[in-house]
Order: structure tokens, then sequence, then C-alpha cells
């Protein structure tokens, strides 16, 4: 079957994970309803999940055969603080909250590709990631998907990593803050280490 009617396939499934993320919309960091639909569909399709990644994020990592491939795939999740006019069934039941930016549906397309990876015959590894911030920040300082992966998932399991990352992330907060230039990643990070995230 081509791939365009496989995912098509979806459309049901796709529009109701769509309507029930835009009718409840968190904003950054608050995501915790929008990250569990995250990753009990990953779940569902056999990939494996870590949570709290910068608190509320999801990462999905899907390992098929002995492939080298790698690929990425990234979705926020976050919605804005706005009030929605709109007076369809799904509208925001949270007034004052919206899905105005698209990341309702930027998630459920993120969740389409996974599905589809994850019952084909992709050899390789797919890391899927469904968070705020952070991996931005990260990629645009040169760091892979894979090795974002790799740290985050650390980050979850690996209670003295987290220790030394706090501490280096306070002494760089310190070195910095002298010069106004701490960084949103540093944030996003020690948002994360500051309690033990559920695995």
């Amino acid at each position: 079957m081509a791939i365009y009617n496989r995912i098509a396939d979806f459309h049901d499934d796709l529009s109701r994970i769509r309507r029930d993320i835009h009718a409840h919309p968190e904003t950054a960091f608050e995501e915790t309803r929008t990250a569990q639909v995250v990753a009990d569909e990953l779940e569902k399709y056999g990939i494996e999940v870590h949570r709290g990644l910068a608190k509320t994020g999801v990462v999905g990592s899907l390992k098929v055969g002995n492939g080298t491939k790698r690929i990425g795939l990234r979705a926020d999740i976050d919605a804005l603080d706005l009030y929605e006019l709109n007076e369809f069934d799904h509208k925001s039941v949270h007034d004052g909250k919206m899905h105005g930016c698209g990341h309702d549906g930027h998630t459920t397309m993120l969740l389409g590709a996974a599905r589809y990876l994850a019952e084909t015959e992709y050899v390789g590894l797919v890391n899927v990631l469904a968070e705020k911030e952070i991996v931005p920040e990260l990629l645009q300082n040169n760091f892979t998907v894979s090795k974002v992966t790799e740290i985050a998932v650390r980050l979850l399991q690996d209670e003295d990593y987290r220790a030394t990352m706090i501490s280096q992330l306070k002494s760089t907060r310190t070195k910095l803050g002298e010069a106004g230039a701490y960084d949103k990643a540093g944030q996003c990070i020690e948002n994360v280490l500051s309690k033990k995230p559920a695995v």
C-alpha cells in the first residue's frame, strides 16, 4: 500500500487526537495532560517512551533491526494564553488558553508519522521528541538529534548524572549571570533536573 493511502487510513484517529488536544490546551511546562496523550499514543504504537524532559516533554525511541539510519521527529505541545472565540464542539474548555498557533496539529502530525514508521519496515532508529523549548536551544548549539535524545534519557534514568548537571548549571549560571547571558536551555534543563522525573 502506498504511504499516502496508509496514512489516509489514520484520518479518523488523527482527527480525534487533534480535536482532543485542541479542546484541552495547556501552556508551557504545564502540559501534563497533553504529554500523557502523546505518551499513551506512542506506547500504543509500540514505541519506547520516556517522560519528564524539561518537566512535561516526552521522548519516544523506536529501534528496528541493526540499521544505522537515524530519524528525528519533533513537535511543540504547548498552547497560548488566548481566549478562543470559535464555537465548534472541540473549542477550548479552558478560558484564556487556546491552541492558536497550530501545536495541536503539529503534535498530531508527529504522532501520525511515528505510527506510520512503527508499522513499516523502516530499519534504524526513530527519535520522537514532543516538548517545549529545550530541543531547539540544544540544536542551535550544534547538538545532534540523537545526542539530545541520549542526554534526555540519561537525565531521566541516572541520578548521579542529574546531580552533576545541576551542579554544572548552577556554576555556569553564576559565571554567565554577571554578563547577563544565562541561556534558556540551561533554565529548561534545570527545570527537569530540580526533581526526579517519572520514567
